[in-house]
């Protein structure tokens, strides 16, 4: 597209100089001058909205802005209409009031190019959306509250800088509070030291008084940085390990990587706690993560943890059918985890009913929003039951459909409830909240009376949903952000999925370089060669 405007705006300036000039010759050298001049205006301050490079340019890299299209569309239609009104206008002094229409184009050609500078868009035609926020990102943006800037450093003039623009450019676009900059760091080293920057390819988000260094700055690791930021207080979550828990470092398809950068992505650090020869919570620990144990909790643990979560705490627990018992932990709340394997025909992948695309979330809690529907592997079931303590809700998440069962004897693939196995709605997800009045704990605004203690706990009887082989299956990336940030409190953040989009230009293949480089080697030239050819035709026939 880039390259068809660039042909019919340059054939339209040799057109306009072949009109001005009696030899095609004399015509052709004006053309090639013209040309120079609108490339090299570029380099000179004043004039270089007029130069054709940086729009040529944008172009080249996928994003053209609208203010690229109007400059190429009328700088080849003024050029059109200059060079054939001058041909009418030249042969009589009587039609000079002719020159008044091509006079309003130029001065239309200039308003237009002035009238898309508020309303500039930039048009991203790269084949994975690279200039494009994602949803996620904009409802981020959407809440941001107070000042932000974010200043990027990168070789001034350079490929990777005009990529920075660009994507620093559309957080810019679509929250006016944020701005942005990009600066060399050869020749900022003073201020890059007080941001803490060391190299090139970074950048530092800042909110009020609080920064980040951000590297490399992709749209992922910047919006999980406004996403840090936009927290009240930083959060860790703490994987629990020495039980054969699935590890966060795991790229393996079991493995938990995926959901590492998932949470991340909101914002949370994350860190390894071996809970076996622990003799207390580290307190950074904001949220504790149990993922998938292959072994029971030894007493001294349970008291670890269940005195960490009276005293506001909060933990997640993913655990396969057959895993440990953890009922030392889970009954406090309300929650235990059953035996047996949910089956639902109705909602089952074809072939394997134990493989559940979940739709049924009985709960209005943060946990589920925006999840229309979430994907379970050979899930197990919990129970939830009411308590006398007046401070703890128990809530169901995620249920399977009514024609479902959990079976205790999964060799036997059918409903018996003479052998234990339960009528659905089985739940697979299920949450605890339990609240208290105290003087010591958190204040969420500024106040001197009592503060709200509040305890999360959060079971899912299946931990392969969360893993690398099923974290992308239908809402799971959203369920994870959603948890975490109800865990953590911050259930007005939004869930970030954690999708990083490639940083890279427009991949072009051999063809269609070689169309390109033909087209503008020879077709440029042929082109402006045949159009001075048919203009001197036109005027040996008059």
């Amino acid at each position: 597209m880039g390259a068809l405007f660039t042909i019919l705006f340059f054939s339209a300036v040799g057109t306009l100089a072949s009109s001005l000039t009696p030899t095609a010759v004399a015509a052709g050298l004006a053309g090639f001058a013209a040309l120079i001049v609108l490339q090299l205006a570029d380099s000179v301050h004043a004039f270089t909205s007029l130069s054709f490079e940086h729009h040529l340019d944008n172009f080249a890299r996928g994003a053209p802005r609208l203010s690229d299209i109007v400059y190429f569309v009328s700088g080849t239609v003024v050029s059109l209409l200059l060079a054939g009104y001058w041909q009418v206008a030249r042969r009589t002094i009587v039609r000079l009031r002719r020159v008044a229409v091509p006079t309003l184009a130029a001065l239309g050609t200039v308003a237009a190019n002035w009238a898309v500078a508020p309303v500039n868009t930039t048009y991203d035609v790269t084949a994975h959306g690279r200039y494009t926020l994602s949803n996620a990102s904009r409802d981020v943006l959407r809440n941001v509250r107070s000042s932000v800037t974010i200043t990027g450093f990168e070789h001034a003039n350079s490929v990777r800088a005009r990529d920075m623009n660009l994507l620093l450019d559309q957080y810019h676009r679509a929250q006016p509070k944020i701005q942005v900059r990009v600066r060399d760091f050869d020749r900022y080293q003073g201020e890059a030291l007080d941001l803490g920057v060391t190299n090139d390819d970074q950048a530092v988000v800042q909110v009020g008084d609080r920064r980040e260094l951000v590297d490399p700055p992709t749209e992922l690791y910047l919006t999980s940085a406004l996403q840090r930021l936009a927290r009240h207080r930083p959060e860790t979550l703490c994987a629990l390990t020495g039980h054969g828990e699935r590890d966060l470092n795991d790229s393996s398809p079991s493995g938990y990587k995926t959901a590492r950068v998932i949470i991340e992505a909101n914002g949370v650090k994350t860190e390894a706690v071996d809970l076996t020869n622990a003799r207390s919570i580290p307190p950074e620990c904001t949220v504790l993560g149990l993922f998938g144990p292959h072994i029971g909790l030894r007493d001294q643990e349970v008291g670890l943890l269940r005195d960490y979560l009276d005293h506001d705490g909060k933990m997640i627990v993913t655990r396969e059918p057959d895993g440990p018992d953890l009922d030392g932990l889970t009954k406090p709340f309300g929650l235990r985890f059953l035996p047996g394997v949910v089956v639902d025909p109705e909602r089952g992948v074809a072939d394997d009913p134990r493989a559940i695309l979940a739709n049924s979330f009985p709960t209005e809690a943060p946990i589920v929003d925006n999840v229309p529907a979430a994907f379970f592997v050979t899930a197990g079931g919990i129970t939830t039951s009411t308590s006398e303590d007046q401070g703890l809700s128990v809530a169901r998440v995620v249920t399977s459909s009514q024609k479902s069962w959990l079976e205790l004897n999964p060799a036997e693939g059918k409903f018996e409830p003479d052998k234990g196995d339960r009528g659905g709605p089985v739940v697979m997800a299920a949450a605890a909240d339990r609240s208290r009045i105290d003087q010591s704990a958190e204040h969420r605004v500024d106040s001197s009376g009592p503060a709200i203690g509040r305890s999360r706990l959060l079971l899912f009887a299946d931990a392969d949903w969360a893993a690398t082989a099923f974290a992308d299956e239908l809402a799971n990336r959203q369920l994870v952000g959603n948890a975490v940030n109800w865990l953590s409190g911050e259930e007005n953040l939004i869930a970030v999925r954690g999708k990083n989009p490639d940083l890279r230009r427009l991949q072009l293949t051999a063809h269609n370089r070689a169309v390109m480089g033909w087209l503008s080697m020879g077709g440029l030239p042929a082109g402006a060669v045949a159009l001075g050819i048919g203009t001197w035709l036109l005027r040996r026939r008059r």
